[in-house]
C-alpha cells in the first residue's frame, strides 16, 4: 500500500497529495531558475537595443566578457579564456569576430616580439567609452518595468548569490 502525504502549501497557495517516493510536484514553467534566465534574456534585449542606438548593432552578449577582460588589462588569449571561463578555442573565435568587426587588433607584445597581445581599436575604445551609458540606460529601462526599490532589492539579492558561489564581486567577475 502506498502512503499518501499531503505536501504543505507553497507561496502560491498550491498543495497536492503525492505518494511516498514520487517526485514533489514542481512547476517547471514558474520557478526561480527559469525566471532568472528569462529575465536575463529580457535584460539582454534591452542592452543590445541600447548598444544599437549608440551605433554598435553588431555586438552580441558573448562578446562582452572578452571586451571587459581587455578593458581590465588582460591582453593574451589564454588569460581571456581563463578569466571568462571559456575554452581557448571559444576565446579565439570570439576574438576573431571582434577583430573582423573592427573592435580589436592583435599587436606585437612589447615584452616579447614573437607574441601578440590584444588591444582595442578606435571602434573598440568608442564602445567601451559608451558602455557605461548603455548599462545605465538599460538599468533605467528595468526601473521602468519593476520600479527603483525592487531593482535595488534584486541587485542586492543577486550580489549575495554571486558572492556565495566563490567570492566573485562585480569588480572581479567576468560578465
Amino acid at each position: 500500500m502506498t502512503k499518501s502525504t499531503e505536501s504543505p502549501a507553497d507561496e502560491r497557495g498550491r498543495t497536492g497529495a503525492r505518494s511516498a517516493g514520487e517526485p514533489v510536484p514542481y512547476d517547471l514553467d514558474d520557478n526561480v531558475i527559469r525566471l532568472l534566465l528569462l529575465s536575463f534574456r529580457v535584460s539582454e534585449r534591452h542592452l543590445l537595443s541600447r548598444a544599437a542606438e549608440h551605433g554598435f548593432d553588431d555586438i552580441r552578449m558573448t562578446h562582452l566578457p572578452v571586451m571587459r577582460s581587455i578593458n581590465v588589462g588582460v591582453a593574451r588569449m589564454t588569460e581571456i579564456a581563463e578569466l571568462t571561463h571559456i575554452t581557448k578555442q571559444t576565446a579565439g573565435a570570439l576574438v576573431l569576430e571582434l577583430e573582423e568587426m573592427g573592435y580589436l587588433a592583435r599587436v606585437p607584445d612589447p615584452r616579447d616580439r614573437r607574441a601578440k597581445i590584444l588591444r582595442f581599436t578606435k571602434r573598440g575604445k568608442a564602445f567601451m567609452t559608451r558602455f557605461p551609458d548603455i548599462l545605465q540606460q538599460t538599468e533605467r529601462d528595468l526601473v521602468e518595468i519593476v520600479g527603483a526599490d525592487d531593482l535595488d532589492g534584486l541587485t542586492r539579492i543577486l550580489r549575495t548569490i554571486v558572492r556565495s558561489a566563490g567570492g566573485d564581486t562585480p569588480s572581479t567577475a567576468a560578465p
